[in-house]
């Protein structure tokens, strides 16, 4: 819930930069009933991506004909964006502006003209890692250059260059940071320099009630968050300093509350009906971050091994009698419910009468593509789950274990199975 809040709040003042003031509804209405439209290509797109592109608030504020007509209701506006809007070269948010971009480059408009999905395609497919400018009030080139923690944290590959976008809607704004012209002194603190580029560690994990532990820049409350650590997270802790813990985070250095940090993996919450499907979940966070096959010690090149990592993560924690080993998303599914697992359909979780929890089992289907994952939790509308060979992440070699989460009304999002623990 207090994640939810930040999101929310962060949107807010994004609208409010870019549009001076913002009425922000009392209680978000209830999505519509029918089915949002979303276009696939050939190979699944992560809907990671394009919930970073879309901003409800934002589309709402910008556009006074979909106030009228839809007012604050999210999923309309998602809806209107998906079939009309893209098409129409409206704006999704901040982040990007079909008219801004086709403008900038020449080799786009000379291959696209008018044809905003195409040029929208393009932005998600290519420009992003080519590091295009979406919109003038975001370049990720710049962004990039101005934030020595940023880099450390996500990396300088162009593969990643998605991070920094995400960064930006949720911290980087309301942190004031800038992404449009260059800074020649850095406006954050830049974290002391290591003398030692491969010091020693000691692996922890994190253990809180439940919720998440927040990733800092610096040994400090009040100090840049970098991103956040689900509970029962391994971590790799350089040393420990005034409650303070250093860990490997990413392609550098963060720093979380040393309190909420134990030698020994957390002590589940008691779920008697769920404890194997609570050890699952458990394991598979543990590998987020890992590459393609490097979980396993196999080498899956350019393979789709979503459905791999499952069955993996199944025979690591002893659930193999109720997820049988499957290479394949349709064959883990069938799988399943042939060891008296149970399948629980998307309408079930939009209307409430099931919750997905933890070991849950989250099915993906699009266009002849399929993605499968294992469930954290199910909140405020959205599925929260771990997943290999997410596209979000790279694809092939660069692939790897990721933390993802979907709207229950995913056009993609197809079932939930519940294992027979």
């Amino acid at each position: 819930m207090k994640n939810t809040c930040k999101k929310i709040i962060a949107m807010s003042l994004t609208a409010v930069a870019l549009f001076g003031s913002l009425v922000i509804p009392e209680a978000v209405p209830a999505p519509i009933s029918e089915e949002l439209t979303i276009s696939a290509s050939a190979e699944m797109v992560s809907t990671n991506i394009h919930d970073i592109l879309f901003d409800w608030i934002y589309y709402y504020n910008a556009y006074p004909d979909l106030q009228k007509a839809f007012g604050q209701n999210p999923a309309a506006l998602r809806k209107h964006w998906e079939q009309y809007g893209k098409r129409e070269g409206r704006s999704p948010s901040s982040l990007f502006d079909p008219v801004f971009y086709v403008n900038k480059y020449g080799d786009i408009k000379n291959a696209y003209g008018t044809n905003y999905v195409k040029i929208y395609d393009h932005f998600v497919n290519y420009g992003i890692k080519e590091g295009r400018q979406g919109s003038k009030h975001f370049s990720v080139t710049i962004y990039k250059n101005n934030y020595k923690d940023l880099r450390d944290a996500f990396g300088t590959q162009d593969y990643n260059n998605w991070r920094y976008l995400k960064h930006w809607r949720e911290y980087g704004l309301a942190e004031k940071r800038n992404a449009t012209s260059n800074i020649s002194t850095p406006s954050q603190p830049q974290p002391t320099p290591t003398p030692n580029p491969n010091p020693s560690t000691t692996t922890y994990c994190v253990k809180t009630n439940g919720s998440n532990l927040n990733v800092r820049q610096k040994a400090s409350t009040s100090s840049s968050v970098l991103g956040k650590l689900a509970n029962g997270t391994a971590i790799q802790v350089v040393s420990i300093s005034n409650g303070w813990a250093k860990i490997k985070y990413g392609n550098g250095y963060g720093y979380v509350s040393a309190n909420y940090t134990s030698k020994t993996n957390p002590t589940p919450t008691p779920n008697p009906t769920n404890n194997k499907g609570t050890a699952l979940l458990n394991f598979a966070k543990s590998q987020v971050g890992k590459k393609y096959g490097a979980f396993s010690g196999k080498n899956f090149h350019w393979r789709a091994w979503c459905a791999d990592f499952v069955s993996y993560c199944a025979s690591q924690t002893g659930c193999s009698y109720a997820i049988p080993k499957n290479a394949s998303v349709d064959g883990i599914r069938s799988a399943i419910k042939n060891k008296g697992g149970k399948e629980y359909s998307k309408a079930s979780v939009r209307n409430g009468s099931f919750t997905p929890k933890a070991g849950d089992i989250i099915i993906f289907k699009s266009s002849g593509a399929s993605h499968v994952g294992i469930v954290s939790h199910c909140q405020g509308g959205r599925i929260y789950y771990v997943d290999g060979n997410n596209t979000s992440a790279g694809n092939g070699n660069n692939s790897r274990v990721n933390y993802s989460n979907c709207s229950v009304s995913d056009s993609k999002f197809t079932c939930i199975l519940r294992p027979n623990y």
